[in-house]
């Protein structure tokens, strides 16, 4: 259920009188999540000296300072059902768009992780085309790898959420992308060796759905999406920035 700010449900009625914008924005989620998917499944392929930590790391993180740098003004650019559930949270994305936005996610995944299919020779493609996977060679449990995508994801959409909020003073002016960024390469420089670090259902829904790869798949939602709801939920209840004086006034 979406709530707007003023406590009413919001179901993109608003979303409808602008079908133009609604379109833009619709497709830059899907381009924006298909270069996003295609260049961190492609820091997978067996190649020598790919898929080094570091370099999975800048990779995934400078992919998603650039796309959000790129196509934020146009949608919000979320490429991530984790990131739009958290703005869903806090009452800044209607349920139309949500659900659209969502749709498009999953179905930019698809488009990116075909790019790397068909880019990549067979046989350095890598396992499931680069899907998510626990660890268990080196005894990390499921249980363990959930939590690592909750907390890791949590850390994620709590700092987009900081950075978007207007009313922050003082305001981080233009850096939000490369802050962005900047988390996404701390959370795969940790998590890396534990789950694969997903952080996005989408960018694990790809690779599993082309290559029929469903080991662990549960994780890369239920992790994501959970650390992303409670994220939400502690930012609009607790750390949510107030409105100006002036425009509480203007309000009143």
């Amino acid at each position: 259920m979406v709530q707007s700010s003023k406590g009413r449900i919001d179901w993109g009625y608003n979303d409808l009188k602008d079908l133009a914008q609604l379109g833009r924005a619709i497709i830059s989620e899907f381009l924006g999540t298909a270069i996003l998917v295609w260049l961190a499944t492609a820091t997978c392929a067996q190649f020598p000296g790919n898929g080094e930590t570091v370099h999975v790391s800048l990779t995934v993180g400078f992919t998603v300072a650039t796309v959000i740098q790129t196509l934020a003004h146009v949608g919000g650019c979320h490429i991530n059902p984790a990131v739009t559930l958290g703005f869903v949270i806090m009452g800044k994305t209607s349920a139309l768009r949500a659900l659209l936005y969502v749709i498009v996610q999953l179905a930019g995944a698809v488009a990116g992780t075909e790019i790397y299919k068909i880019t990549t020779p067979e046989n350095l493609r890598g396992i499931g085309l680069c899907s998510n996977r626990v660890n268990t060679a080196a005894g990390v449990t499921a249980e363990q790898a959930l939590v690592v995508e909750i907390v890791l994801t949590f850390c994620l959409v709590l700092v987009i959420l900081a950075v978007s909020d207007k009313n922050r003073r003082p305001h981080h002016g233009g850096t939000g992308p490369f802050i962005e960024g900047l988390t996404v390469c701390a959370a795969f420089l940790m998590g890396l060796r534990y789950s694969g670090v997903s952080l996005n259902p989408a960018r694990s829904f790809g690779p599993a759905i082309l290559s029929d790869y469903w080991e662990h798949h549960w994780i890369y939602w239920v992790g994501p999406l959970s650390g992303a709801a409670i994220a939400g939920y502690m930012y609009r209840n607790w750390f949510k920035a107030p409105k100006p004086q002036k425009e509480q006034n203007t309000n009143t």
